[in-house]
């Protein structure tokens, strides 16, 4: 029971606002419902989940030429060419990262052996980060289900030759690894991620603005590193394609905007989801956005305390010296 008038508004303050909060996300439901059923799935999983389909094909016939010693580039123009794929923009051409290492590896199984283990230490890392947190025992085992859903894909019949499943992973695990005292792993992890798609440079980017917002100079300085190193590198890379193409050769657009059924379609990529119709990731959608939306709030209002006592307390100490 409220013991003021103060506390009866606040309390009715509290209601108005989870009120608000349900309708929002009842009309969040509703419109991801209809988006999924009005729009087909725009992703063939099917084809994507088989080396023998798809861009898995393209990939794994990749690795055979350079596991024979052909040259990197000469091979995927070839194949682009051959499959109808489009050679422009030079982005088009996966960095050549992956594929070298899948070819030197010996062996399909010491391959699976490494993307297995790379998905086993995100997994770990993360729980081990949640930890931290303060995760209870039940809530570290449901992160751990969650986690498995997205990590899990590492030991599907493609993930192998998969640029983003890779990269995805080393991204992952990088930033799990991240600390404020403790960042070269992480920027070499993400570094890595780049190496294989030039996606995740999004990621040192981000971090080298956290750093610089917080000030961490030397942290920076190595986020700063990495994007130059992988700069230099993604340059070589198109100068190498810009070499092989032409204007004549056919090209398309490097970025589409598919709209929110796109993103449904992309939330398939789950091990708990992957044949689930699509009205499945539409309802669940809105919860994790919800989710997502009270942590970082949370977060933010961790700092703002966190800075206000900090700015607190040299006044106080000065208005009442000892």
């Amino acid at each position: 029971m409220p013991r003021t008038v103060s506390d009866f508004f606040r309390l009715q303050s509290r209601s108005a606002r989870a009120r608000a909060l349900l309708a929002t996300l009842a009309l969040a439901l509703l419109a991801s419902v209809w988006v999924a059923f009005a729009t087909p799935a725009s992703i063939d999983l099917a084809s994507a989940s088989s080396v023998g389909r798809g861009d898995g094909a393209l990939y794994a016939r990749i690795v055979d030429r350079l596991e024979s010693g052909e040259a990197y580039y000469a091979v995927v123009a070839e194949e682009l060419r051959e499959g109808g794929y489009a050679l422009r923009p030079a982005v088009n051409f996966r960095l050549p990262t992956l594929a070298t290492a899948l070819a030197a590896t010996p062996g399909e199984m010491a391959e699976r052996i490494a993307l297995g283990a790379l998905a086993l230490a995100t997994l770990l890392a993360w729980l081990a980060r949640l930890k931290e947190a303060g995760g209870s025992p039940v809530a570290l085992a449901l992160a751990g289900v969650g986690l498995f859903s997205g990590v899990g894909l590492a030991f599907t019949e493609a993930a192998l030759v998969w640029h983003e499943v890779w990269a995805g992973l080393l991204l992952a695990l990088g930033l799990a690894l991240h600390r404020a005292d403790r960042w070269p792993p992480a920027a070499a992890v993400i570094l890595a991620a780049c190496m294989i798609r030039e996606l995740a440079l999004l990621a040192p980017v981000m971090l080298l603005a956290y750093a610089l917002a917080r000030r961490r100079w030397a942290e920076a300085a190595g986020w700063a590193g990495v994007i130059l190193i992988f700069a230099s590198v993604f340059l070589l890379h198109l100068q190498a394609v810009l070499a092989l193409t032409s204007a004549q050769d056919p090209a398309n657009s490097w970025m589409r905007w598919g709209g929110w059924g796109f993103v449904l379609s992309t939330l398939r990529w789950n091990v708990f989801l992957m044949d689930a119709p699509l009205w499945l990731p539409a309802l669940l959608a809105p919860f994790a956005l919800v989710g997502l939306i009270r942590q970082a709030h949370a977060g933010y209002r961790e700092r703002s305390d966190l800075s206000w006592s900090l700015r607190a307390k040299p006044q106080a100490e000065a208005q009442n010296p000892v």
